[in-house]
């Protein structure tokens, strides 16, 4: 899982992630800001602007997800969030998540007191 950990909030949900997964270590979490991580995302094919601007997750089976599928792939590999994972997948459901995640992620930095950066 690819993360912000420079945004608050998503360093908070990580984090809480994390918790959950101590036990099982079912996800490999990477802050997108942390040294040696750019070479990952290369490796990935993404860049650094992909990973700011949309989480992104690789599956079990190699494939590259973002978005709200992204969460969704997180979510199945955590007890108590598994069970959201079917809810999650109604059409309806879906798109109201979609619409939220991609309103969050678009004013993420100015959400978070950080839109100097996206200046820079």
């Amino acid at each position: 899982m690819f993360y912000d950990g420079k945004c608050p909030l998503c360093a908070y949900e990580v984090s809480h992630y994390q918790r959950l997964d101590k036990d099982f270590k079912n996800i490999r979490f990477l802050d997108i800001n942390d040294d040696g991580v750019k070479d990952v995302l290369a490796e990935k094919g993404l860049t650094f602007d992909d990973a700011m601007a949309r989480m992104h997750v690789e599956t079990k089976d190699g494939r590259m997800v973002e978005g709200v599928e992204s969460f969704v792939q997180v979510w199945q590999e955590l007890p108590y969030w598994r069970h959201l994972v079917p809810l999650a997948r109604v059409p309806g459901v879906t798109w109201a998540m979609h619409q939220a995640y991609t309103a969050f992620a678009r004013n993420r930095l100015w959400l978070t007191g950080r839109e100097q950066e996206k200046k820079e």
